[in-house]
């Protein structure tokens, strides 16, 4: 609920709707040309657009756009939530974007064309320490450490600085990582549950760091 009301704060503030004003400063000078917000009727019109695809109880997997009366079994979706019921996405999900996309995405971010270096520092150091990436396998040492940001989680992995982000709902899984001292970027995405891309990121940040 969180992102949904930042992006109602940004509409009420912008004077436009979130999704316009997502364009016009994030996607454009990002070059972020297959990204955007589209509505239930274009999801489902357009081939180009994956359609996430919910794990249920028996075993099978549902098209959550074609099937608006299921829900997702897993986490707190196992109350039989499915985002595609929404019209259009939100501050809080939803939005389309491709695995380049994102890399673009990484590299304005870096560079300075989404805001000025001070605003970068702030919005990607971070805040809070949060919980242990991953323990080794006697459980004594710490392999990483992670701490909240404005947004993404700012983590250390064998010594190395990653800002990531990742999220997930029935049917649909994410994962943007940006490896700030060894000039990669990594993204999964998945239009299958949450669970489905866990053992890749831990694949990722092995291969990467080489841990």
């Amino acid at each position: 609920m969180g992102y949904i009301l930042l992006g109602e704060l940004v509409a009420k503030v912008s004077g436009r709707s979130l999704q316009d004003y997502v364009r016009q400063n994030v996607f454009v000078p990002a070059g972020m040309k297959d990204s955007a917000y589209y509505n239930r009727r274009q999801w489902l019109a357009d081939k180009r657009i994956a359609h996430p695809y919910m794990y249920q109880k028996d075993g099978t997997r549902v098209d959550a756009v074609r099937n608006l009366d299921k829900g997702s079994v897993y986490g707190d979706a196992g109350q039989g939530s499915n985002s595609a019921r929404g019209w259009m996405g939100t501050g809080g999900g939803n939005g389309f974007s491709t695995a380049p996309d994102l890399v673009r995405f990484a590299v304005a971010l870096q560079g300075g064309k989404l805001t000025t270096r001070p605003y970068t520092e702030l919005y990607v150091n971070g805040k809070i320490s949060a919980k242990p990436l991953r323990e080794d396998t006697s459980g004594s040492s710490l392999r990483g450490e992670t701490f909240q940001a404005y947004g993404p989680v700012a983590a250390t992995y064998d010594n190395q600085r990653i800002v990531t982000h990742g999220g997930g709902a029935g049917g649909i899984s994410t994962s943007w990582s940006v490896y700030l001292d060894l000039d990669w970027t990594a993204v999964i995405l998945s239009n299958y549950d949450l669970q489905s891309i866990e053992p890749i990121i831990d694949l990722e940040r092995r291969l990467i760091t080489g841990a």
